[in-house]
């Protein structure tokens, strides 16, 4: 079912991606903040998930300097203590830490909503600022987290800076003897885990009946607490979801050039963009070939004499599919690859600047977890995955390829970081309301992907994003209102919930496409 949008704004697992490409030395030392705070993980017996408020972190700037409703909102910060090893209740404990905002002063309009952060590795206490700020917190109470391993959660499995690129073995095997050196057991720390906690949380906070709400990997927590709590759920949003039973390494890199390929021909199809980029597209392999270079070879952008360093193949690949990730850059891509056979470095300074809003916004440069990464990925997916590193999709052109390697780095670190595999997910049908959000461009997530997270669920509405990427919920004002009339009104049916959303939002009237930058 398509919807027409209006241009908005935007871990995902290609969020983990570091576009600042690092020498791949197995020399590369540890960095110093891993487990900083814990000497030792503390135990005593747990008879229940308690709950200890703390005083808030100043708290975050409302997008809107204006938004006075948004900075009002009530915040409650504090964690839950719950067993490392739920069958070992004496044994080591976590502390889960979590925000609660309060609602608005208008009327409330359903039950608290529970927001399932991306990853697996990714803190959900990160974006506490764009729910106190965000519409859809006006008329509900909101619960963000951060899971187990991540984030202000205790004890954290970070391994210091970095993403995907920067899983050498000699970095993973250092990072894996710190953390069990502290006594955690990395076995501990998986999507099951992640989802019992939440669990925990709502019988510690005393909330009966919730709503759910997750980005990417935050689909596959959600279908967990539904097989574990299915009378606790009301409704379900799946923004741009990464479900379980879906080969993620064997599809990853097909995913992205299908999007890719996708947008391409939305360039063919609009008259202007295509007389003008049609014969650079077609020289898009031919441009990444005369790059060549492997991923990581250099520093793009820079070189020991100061000039500018042409980008490998791989890193200019990685950069545009990671740029495809949000919206505002969607338009730009036709002109970046006509610009790259000219100006390798100049068009991916063009693909790695920060999107249109956001240049003033801070950027970390790192929030992901890489322990709870891979102790999630290899106990949950990596066991059950077709793919072999050493033997990718054979279909894969150059810019999947790319994604294919990168990602390859995860199941080649499993070997290192030695967790057990879980059990294979079965499912089974439950009665909630689901509504399912998938952007026409997203480079991580495919339509199939997006019906498959339906495959369990009584009661389901999927909705394209028309001109989109990954994370939807809060891209403009017609998502924001979409999300918000299904959370309060989750019986409409398709038809109904999407005029319903006009009423809501009438930006969701206009036909949506991406404006192609024709420079």
């Amino acid at each position: 079912m398509r919807v027409p949008l209006v241009l908005g704004l935007a871990l995902l697992l290609l969020a983990c991606v570091e576009l600042t490409p690092v020498e791949q030395d197995d020399s590369t030392e540890l960095d110093a903040t891993v487990v900083t705070e814990a000497e030792q993980v503390p135990q005593r017996p747990i008879a229940g998930p308690e709950v200890t408020d703390v005083i808030c972190p100043d708290p975050p700037p409302a997008l809107d300097d204006g938004d006075e409703a948004g900075s009002a909102r009530g915040l409650r910060c504090g964690f839950i203590v719950v067993p490392e090893d739920r069958s070992r209740p004496d044994g080591p404990i976590v502390e889960v830490a979590f925000t609660v905002i309060s609602p608005g002063a208008e009327p409330i309009r359903g039950p608290p909503l529970i927001v399932v952060p991306d990853g697996p590795g990714f803190p959900g206490l990160s974006q506490v600022g764009v729910w106190r700020a965000s519409p859809l917190s006006l008329a509900r109470q909101v619960v963000v987290f951060d899971p187990r391993g991540a984030g202000r959660s205790f004890p954290s499995l970070d391994c210091g800076p970095g993403g995907l690129d920067r899983l050498t073995d000699r970095r993973v095997g250092e990072c894996r003897d710190q953390l069990t050196s502290q006594g955690i057991d990395l076995g501990s720390y998986n999507t099951s885990a992640i989802a019992q906690d939440v669990v925990a949380l709502l019988r510690a906070l005393g909330l009966d009946r919730v709503d759910l709400l997750g980005v990417g990997h935050g689909a596959r927590v959600m279908q967990s607490i539904l097989a574990l709590a299915p009378d606790r759920v009301r409704a379900v949003v799946f923004d741009s979801p990464i479900p379980d039973l879906v080969d993620v390494y064997f599809d990853v890199g097909l995913n992205a050039q299908a999007a890719l390929n996708r947008l391409l021909d939305e360039c063919a199809g609009q008259p202007s963009c295509a007389e003008r980029f049609d014969e650079s597209m077609d020289q898009l392999p031919d441009a990444l070939a005369v790059l060549g270079g492997p991923t990581g070879s250099g520093s793009a952008g820079g070189s020991p004499d100061g000039s500018q360093r042409p980008p490998t193949a791989d890193e200019f690949a990685l950069a545009l599919i990671e740029a495809m990730r949000g919206t505002a850059n969607l338009g730009l891509i036709p002109s970046v690859i006509d610009q790259l056979a000219v100006d390798p470095a100049g068009a991916l300074e063009r693909l790695t600047s920060p999107e249109e809003g956001e240049q003033d916004q801070e950027q970390p440069e790192s929030l992901l977890s890489e322990g709870l990464l891979l102790s999630s990925e290899c106990h949950d997916e990596v066991p059950f995955s077709s793919f072999d590193p050493e033997d990718p999709p054979p279909a894969l052109d150059v810019i999947g390829g790319a994604v294919s390697r990168l990602y390859a780095r995860v199941p080649r670190a499993c070997a290192t970081w030695d967790v057990a595999a879980g059990a294979e997910q079965s499912g089974g049908e439950t009665e909630v309301f689901a509504l399912v959000l998938n952007g026409e461009f997203d480079p991580l997530v495919s339509p199939a992907w997006a019906a498959e997270a339906t495959r369990d669920i009584a009661e389901a509405t999927v909705v394209q994003i028309d001109a989109a990427g990954h994370r939807l919920f809060d891209l403009d004002a017609c998502t924001v209102g979409l999300v918000d009339t299904f959370l309060s009104r989750p019986g409409l049916s398709t038809d109904g919930l999407l005029r319903a959303a006009e009423d809501v939002a009438p930006a969701c009237a206009t036909p949506r496409a991406v404006e192609f930058d024709l420079s």
